[in-house]
């Protein structure tokens, strides 16, 4: 009887989209605030096409704070995480990025780990917190090595940092413009935008040159 090849496990860079492919894709620019909704008597990431108004944004600082005070995962923009689920090559460019999104990225990435079995994520984090990120990053790995196994996720130092003052997310080649954090995870007014081409993948190339945190 044949033996049948065992199937390889695709890479990022097996999954990330050529120039070419990019070029067919039609990205539609748009504006979202982080809005957090209630679904199944408990607080979910969401979004708002619209100014939400301050009586949502009140519940939104909230809501984060008790989670934060507990040490639970945050909450963000539901569809930011969405795209980050379905993406295999992945640059956040956040010099405050801490602990909480640290853990919102891990848990969004274990929970669509049998989703997305035979596909890995290759994410470059981008920061200057670079002793709690790399303190935190380790202590993961050994709580969920297959995760870190499937997938490569790189700590690099965001040099010049005082001089990069927006956050980014270059996602699939497309570009994330994030108010007050990567992935709406602040709980004030700010706002997310998207559905811009990353042209030659400059951007991702220019912050992906950094210098990554050595242990």
């Amino acid at each position: 009887m044949k033996k049948t090849k065992k199937q390889k496990k695709k890479t990022a860079s097996d999954l990330y989209l050529s120039e070419e492919i990019l070029n067919d894709i039609k990205l539609k620019p748009e504006i979202l605030w982080p809005c957090y909704i209630v679904e199944q008597d408990k607080y979910c990431d969401g979004d708002s096409k619209k100014f939400p108004g301050w009586k949502v944004i009140e519940v939104n600082i909230h809501q984060q704070n008790l989670l934060k005070k507990n040490e639970d995962i945050i909450l963000g923009s539901k569809k930011f995480w969405q795209c980050f689920n379905e993406s295999a090559d992945i640059t956040f460019i956040d010099k405050y990025f801490d602990k909480h999104m640290y853990n919102k990225m891990l848990n969004e990435l274990i929970g669509t780990q049998e989703r997305y079995d035979n596909i890995s994520k290759n994410i470059a984090i981008c920061c200057c917190e670079l002793k709690e990120i790399h303190k935190i990053h380790q202590e993961k790995r050994e709580v969920c090595p297959l995760t870190y196994k499937q997938n490569i996720i790189e700590v690099l130092e965001l040099r010049n940092g005082d001089n990069v003052h927006d956050r980014f997310a270059i996602m699939d080649g497309e570009i994330w413009h994030c108010g007050a954090s990567i992935g709406g995870t602040h709980p004030s007014l700010n706002a997310l935008t998207h559905g811009w081409k990353d042209e030659n993948n400059a951007l991702r190339n220019f912050f992906r040159k950094e210098k990554s945190y050595e242990e």
